[in-house]
């Protein structure tokens, strides 16, 4: 009986003779594609079939992969946290703001209100200052003016009827001559007419020249200076 020639095994695809593209020795990660079968050791030839062991085409283990992502994850959530941080900081300024603006509007609008009450006040000052000053020169021009109509009111009342007679020549009314005659018109008589006195009962229709008499009465004019003939117009 001849002896069946040998047939040459089949070529196992395991870790020493697998080499991938890159000529390197296959990774750790490789996996059944077809059987589950399990390689026992590098002997086994017979009970593996060629297309036990695909290599995935990855360079590195799967698990170094995995260890080699944690960091990043772990750098990519840090950063999104400092982003959220930034990005909660950036709305808490941006309401400060918000209401520092709303504030100084406040602040701006207040102040014009106590510049106007400011601007009144100096103002109703200078008013009140104005008024004072006006009232103190009343009351010096009174204080000098006074002694002067007492003195003047003073001299009239001191003139009989007929020098009331000459007076009223000098100041150009003649017209009431007769009435004041006939009335017995002196001095003292003169200070105390009033206008209604003149027009009434001394017949002094005129006006203007009521206003005339009344300045000699209440003595605004000096009598003395009319009758000397130092003043010859009144007002």
């Amino acid at each position: 009986m001849s002896a069946s020639p040998k047939v040459a095994p089949k070529p196992c695809i395991n870790k020493r003779n697998f080499k991938s593209a890159t000529q390197t020795q296959p990774p750790d990660a490789v996996y059944k594609a077809m059987n589950p079968t399990t390689l026992e050791s590098d002997n086994e030839y017979d009970s593996i079939n060629e297309y036990d062991y695909v290599n995935v085409g990855s360079p590195s283990s799967p698990d170094k992969l995995v260890a080699s992502a944690v960091p990043l994850n772990t750098a990519i959530h840090t950063l999104q946290d400092q982003v959220a941080t930034l990005e909660h900081s950036l709305a808490k300024v941006s309401t400060q703001t918000f209401t520092l603006q709303s504030n100084l509007h406040q602040l701006r609008a207040q102040l014009e209100v106590v510049c106007s009450e400011v601007k009144q006040l100096k103002q109703q000052v200078q008013e009140q200052r104005d008024e004072d000053g006006s009232r103190s020169s009343m009351a010096t021009n009174m204080q000098e003016e006074t002694p002067v109509r007492e003195q003047n009111k003073g001299y009239l009342s001191s003139l009989d009827h007929i020098q009331v007679l000459q007076l009223l020549d000098k100041m150009g009314l003649k017209q009431y001559k007769e009435k004041f005659q006939e009335e017995s018109i002196n001095g003292e008589i003169l200070v105390e007419c009033n206008s209604e006195l003149l027009r009434q009962e001394l017949k002094v229709t005129s006006q203007i020249h009521r206003l005339r008499l009344l300045k000699i009465i209440n003595g605004e004019h000096s009598a003395q200076k009319i009758l000397q003939g130092s003043i010859t117009t009144l007002v």
